[in-house]
C-alpha cells in the first residue's frame, strides 16, 4: 500500500509540474493536431516501456541490450 500512495503522490506531483496529466497532454493534443503530440506520444511509450522493464526485468533498458545481441543458438 505504501508503494501504491507513494506512486500516486509522484504521478500527481509530476501533473502540476508539466500543467497537466498525460491524457491531457497526448490524446487531446492529438485530437486537436498539435505540433508537440509526436514528441509527447514517443515519450509516454518510451517510459512505459523503461517502467515495465524496472517492474519485470529489473532494468530500464534491458530491452535495448536484448536488441542489440541477439543469443546465440549454439551453446
Amino acid at each position: 500500500m505504501l508503494h501504491h500512495s507513494g506512486g500516486a503522490f509522484l504521478m500527481g506531483t509530476g501533473g502540476v509540474f508539466a500543467l497537466g496529466c498525460t491524457i491531457g497532454q497526448g490524446v487531446s493534443a492529438f485530437s486537436l493536431m498539435a505540433i508537440s503530440v509526436p514528441l509527447v506520444m514517443i515519450s509516454i511509450a518510451l517510459g512505459a516501456r523503461m517502467g515495465l522493464g524496472m517492474l519485470v526485468e529489473g532494468t530500464p533498458f534491458g530491452f535495448i541490450a536484448d536488441w542489440r545481441a541477439p543469443k546465440s543458438e549454439n551453446p
